[in-house]
């Protein structure tokens, strides 16, 4: 027997047979007894246990690897590892657990161990009920675990120490547990820790309180998806013990559906969301979320119609809620966000995303439901894939694209994670009801941590779209031929002409004209029928149609009369002058206008219909999202061929009244026409002009140039890319400082709880969260990558060693080199600092190992030589054609360690490599009309020269900015962290310039390092590009002082900074002397200070 008898005195035991079942027919770990002995390789294996309450009948099993399917009287159990596997499998699949039983039946069956009953008959169902009930309380197990190990880990959280750990050691340990437990940080300094662990990227900040041109602190999701339904033929389970993570309460949104309909009985707020309430109504109408009135599920065969969650920026689902009602109601947004309030500091800002946030926004304003205060600092957006479905006038308003400070956050975060789920939408409607939510929120939690798992990923690729978008929109600036102040300038007339009340025409306006309207509908409708007449008497006799014109004369005269009072009470009304928008432009001109406004209001209305159709049928296509089926398929084309026609047909009305409305504009009027839109459908979906309305306003003076110039609206389109992405750099920029503080935390919290000695049963539990944070992995191989940030040196080792995840489908990861780095072979060369595009070239070094071992596209740097010469005392003659002032918003973001920033504000201390980068930066901030013609590199581009780095990796690093095309290019050498030295190359020239303050003897090797590294990179450009001019054969090298500038072995650097100020300034060499120096430091300290993202405080 596997287990002897008990031992206490008084206790009896029971014998059980269960049912072992393994997964590939390996033989069980102990000896099988009865009928089963001869049968030792079979795929399952009855045995028999002694058990008794001392020793449980499941503890027997879990000690031997088998999990059983019932706590309490079992019959089978399984292998915990085949346990482990179906619990991968069904994440990655949602392969329900009848189709793993029916599987491992099958599987158990061909290899011949055929599962039989008492009787010896074959049993059909197999494992089908067994499995299903040892998945159900093993899972249900590994949730308490998962959850005893938060609690755990939270409570290390909250000493003092593990908070306030800054290294990436792991710390000693925090303490017993009868140690006294330090107070918890002020709650409302911080966001909740379950928001931090949900997203330390977005919600481990310190500073709170920026504004909306800012981008404000927080930005969240929400949406609905009502194929996450709930059949309700399947019935409901018993309820059973689980503690679900991220699903809300029912009487959450219950309570603010009751808030929503008290608020209605009170009179309402003013909205001064800058829209007009009839765009507001116009995006309602064609929008089926915010509204719970519009049915999007029938409820007679569904209890639970679908799930609506809120995530953060980076996709991660935050909560979700049971959606009940067949509609998309409002309630849902808002008891999320009311949720939401109740975890943030008091001073925390939130942008809102939302298919419908205009809607929800107004609902906000007029009906006071959510927390105090929480609605001034709340802003609702909408969801940048929804665009085509709102008014041109609302996109102005809660457009991201278009809002200042909202960056590249699309808010379509929530479709991509419906789109994770969609393999669950046919296993959750046929589970039972409790069962069906339980479910939901494991996967949301697998889908949670692999996110977080994937946030060094998601970060390279958000920089790497940020480069391509801002270098398309920096061509198309260029382009349009304006400056961004004048093109600001008039974005923000076209704003203010669109969001005019002026610029649409009035309730009141309508109404006045309408009478005047109706009798130029009956004069029209009277022309039509005496054309009518005219054509039935063509045939008549003599006498017939003498009479018959006699009428028609009279008819003719009747319209002429009608004509006559329209013009007679137009001028009556004096509507051209109460109404400034039409004064001068006439009752025909007028009224033509007005029905050319409604006729594209229609035009776009059936557009956008057309386009949520092609993004139903285009959402299948590729596997991007569920196949529709054949059968939808051919119904949805069908529907869309008979629904063409009458699309063409609202489009040509459109357009002939464009035609008809340029024929009526009065002579010497400078009244804006509407364009014609173009009837082929596939060239609207991105048009600018049918999103916006006809333009009704005064026409005094000239039409503006946003209106008529396409040129001036290209050039704000460029311009607000540009926009987006420099505020996307800023908020990645403190998103990487969240993200390591987070870690640093987090891994001191999971060292504090695997070392706290009252948690030593549970050390094992502790390991998937300390192998995710731990700071000190081991060595990275060549084909990993690491990714540079800005802010902490330690966060660029940390982003991709954190990535343990599996890979993702998404073909922007095979272009990720410039952006990667690897391991340094030394402290020295530890830190690198981040691009700056178009100036200064800070590279990052690639593993030596990977491209040292590869000879491909080596170039020799050994074949030339260089003449070191005295040479003039004056720099080659450079034209520096003049560059837009608008190109130094292209620079990104800079800054400085507290270290670094030491040594440069103390006098006497050499400056490091970090202190002469940034100071170059900060220069070239200084001289934007010299970065067309001069760039600089980093010290550490020489440093990889010399270790014979590969070309192509050298190569990579400045192939943006081309150096062998620029006139000067300024190289500062580091002498093993003793001396500077300058080197100017005038490529063009083949001239090497070498300034040395200290006046040395001249050492060819510096001139000679810089000339073959330029030489090497401009041969292997000419191999990729023939048409590159080559360098000159015969190299000319010079020193630019003869005398030595300083005494001491400490103001090298700043020497260097000074000389490269007066070659930016177009002067060759500086008129600073050695008692100017301190001066000197503190300038160049007030220069960063005004550039630099985030001084540290001295």
């Amino acid at each position: 027997m596997p287990h002897d008898r008990c031992t206490v005195p008084g206790c009896r035991d029971t014998l059980r047979r269960v049912t072992l079942v393994e997964w590939d027919g390996v033989s069980c770990p102990f000896h099988l007894v009865c009928a089963t002995r001869a049968h030792r390789t079979k795929g399952y294996a009855e045995q028999y246990f002694l058990c008794c309450p001392h020793h449980t009948l499941a503890e027997q099993l879990v000690r031997r690897g088998y999990f059983p399917s019932s706590p309490d009287l079992p019959t089978y159990a399984f292998s915990i590892k085949l346990l482990d596997f179906y619990y991968h499998l069904w994440f990655q699949s949602a392969d329900s657990a009848m189709a793993a039983a029916a599987a491992l039946h099958g599987f158990h069956a061909d290899m011949g161990f055929v599962l039989k009953n008492s009787k010896g008959q074959m049993i059909d169902e197999g494992y089908r009920r067994p499995l299903q009930y040892a998945i159900q309380w093993y899972d249900i197990l590994r949730n308490q675990l998962d959850g005893k190990v938060e609690d755990l880990v939270s409570a290390k959280r909250r000493w003092s120490d593990a908070w306030s750990e800054h290294d990436s050691q792991r710390t000693t340990a925090a303490g017993s547990a009868t140690s006294p437990t330090p107070p918890v940080p002020d709650a409302r300094t911080r966001c909740s820790e379950y928001l931090i662990e949900c997203c330390g990227m977005c919600f481990d900040d310190v500073h709170f309180g920026r504004g909306v041109d800012e981008g404000c602190d927080i930005h969240v999701g929400g949406d609905a998806n009502f194929s996450q339904r709930h059949n309700f033929v399947a019935g409901d389970c018993p309820p059973f013990r689980y503690q679900g993570v991220y699903q809300l309460s029912p009487e959450r949104v219950a309570a603010m559906e009751t808030k929503l309909e008290e608020a209605g009985k009170r009179p309402r707020g003013q909205y001064k969301g800058g829209v007009p309430n009839e765009d507001l109504d116009a995006c309602q109408d064609s929008h089926t979320a915010g509204t719970s009135s519009k049915e999007k599920v029938k409820s007679d065969r569904f209890d639970d119609k679908g799930v609506f969650a809120l995530i953060c920026r980076h996709g991660i689902p935050l909560c979700f809620m049971n959606v009940t009602d067949p509609g998309e109601g409002q309630k849902y947004m808002l008891a999320g966000l009311e949720w939401l309030a109740e975890q943030l500091p008091p001073r925390a800002t939130v942008a809102g995303y939302y298919d419908v946030g205009c809607i929800t926004d107004r609902t906000r304003q007029l009906y006071d439901v959510l927390p105090a205060g929480f609605s001034d600092r709340l802003v609702f957006v909408t969801s940048a894939m929804h665009s085509y479905a709102h008014q041109w006038t609302c996109q102005i308003i809660y457009s991201p694209r278009m809002k200042k400070g909202m960056g590249l956050t699309d808010g379509e975060g929530v479709e991509r994670l419906w789109s994770a789920l969609r393999m669950l939408i046919p296993k959750l409607r046929a589970v039972s009801r409790r069962r069906r939510l339980v479910l939901l929120d494991r996967q949301l939690q697998r889908l949670g941590r692999r996110m977080r798992q994937n946030l060094g990923k998601w970060m390279r690729r958000r920089r790497k779209a940020i480069q391509d978008k801002s270098e398309k929109a920096a061509a198309q600036l260029v382009k349009s031929g304006h400056t961004r102040r004048y093109l600001s300038k008039q974005w923000e007339e076209q704003r203010r002409a669109e969001l005019s009340v002026r610029s649409h025409p009035t309730n009141r306006l309508r109404k006045s004209l309408d009478a005047v309207l109706n009798l130029q509908e009956q004069a029209d409708a009277l022309d039509e029928s005496i054309k009518a007449a005219e054509k039935s008497i063509s045939g008549s006799s003599r006498e017939a149609t003498t009479a018959a014109n006699r009428c028609i004369r009279k008819l003719r005269s009747s319209q002429a009369d009608l004509l006559a009072e329209a013009q007679s009470l137009y001028a009556t009304l004096h509507i051209d002058q109460e109404f400034e928008e039409i004064r001068g432009l006439g009752l025909e001109f007028t009224a033509v206008l007005l029905q050319a406004h409604e006729a594209k209001r229609t035009c776009r209305l059936l557009l956008q219909r057309r386009f949520q159709e092609w993004k139903t049928l285009d959402s299948a296509h590729g596997g991007q999202g569920l196949p529709v089926g054949t059968s939808i398929h051919t119904r949805t084309v069908a529907a869309m061929k008979k629904r063409t026609p009458t699309i063409q047909r609202a489009l040509k009305a459109y357009n002939d009244l464009c035609e008809r409305l340029r024929s009526l504009r009065p002579v010497g009027s400078d009244f804006p026409l509407p364009q014609p839109l173009s009837t082929e459908l596939k060239h609207l979906k991105n048009n600018d002009q049918l999103m916006q309305d006809v333009y009704i306003a005064s026409n005094e003076g000239p039409a503006p140039a946003w209106l008529v110039d396409e040129t001036v609206r290209s050039g704000i389109r460029a311009m607000l890319v540009l926009e987006r992405c420099a505020e996307e750099g800023l908020r990645l920029d403190r998103e990487a400082r969240n993200l390591m503080r987070w870690h640093r935390r987090e891994a001191a919290a999971v060292a504090a709880a695997c070392d706290d000695p009252s948690s030593t049963p549970s050390a094992a539990l502790y390991q998937p969260d300390f192998a995710f944070v731990q700071l000190t992995p081991p060595a990275t191989p060549p084909h990993r990558r690491r990714v540079r940030f800005a802010d902490d040196p330690d966060i660029r080792t940390f982003v991709a060693e954190c990535d343990y995840s599996e890979p993702e489908d998404d073909t922007d990861e095979d272009n990720d080199e410039l952006e990667e780095m690897a391991i340094p072979k030394s402290p020295s060369r530890r830190r690198r600092d981040a691009f700056l595009d178009d100036a200064i070239v800070i590279s990052s070094d690639e593993d030596s190992a990977s491209d040292s071992d590869s000879d491909e596209g080596e170039v020799a740097d050994d074949d030339s030589d260089i003449e070191m010469t005295q040479g003039p005392r004056h720099a080659p003659a450079v034209t520096i054609p003049p560059a837009p002032k608008d190109s130094l918003d292209l620079l990104p973001n800079i800054d400085i360690e507290p270290a670094s920033w030491l040594r440069l504000v103390s006098q006497r201390r050499w400056l490091n490599d970090e202190c002469v980068t940034t100071g170059l930066s900060a220069l070239a901030r200084e001289y934007p009309l010299r970065l067309d013609t001069f760039c600089a590199l980093s010290s550490f581009e020489l440093t990889c020269w010399m270790d014979k780095m590969g070309i192509e990796s050298l190569y990579r690093h400045v192939e943006s900015i081309a150096p062998w095309t620029r006139d000067a290019v300024i190289v500062p050498v580091n002498e093993g962290n003793v001396h500077w030295v300058l080197a100017v190359v005038w490529p063009k020239c083949g001239v090497v310039e070498i300034f040395d303050s200290l006046a040395r003897s001249q050492r060819p090797y510096h001139a000679q390092m810089v000339y073959q590294y330029m030489h090497a990179i401009t041969e292997y450009a000419r191999r990729r590009d023939p048409s590159i001019a080559p360098l000159p054969s015969a190299w000319v090298a010079r020193p630019m002082v003869s005398d030595a500038q300083q005494s001491n072995l400490s103001d090298c650097g700043v020497w260097i900074l000074c000389t490269a100020a007066a070659l930016l300034e177009g002067k060759r060499i500086t008129a600073r002397g050695e008692a100017d120096i301190p001066l000197v430091r503190a300038a160049l300290a007030t220069l960063i200070r005004k550039h630099c993202m985030q001084v540290p405080d001295t």
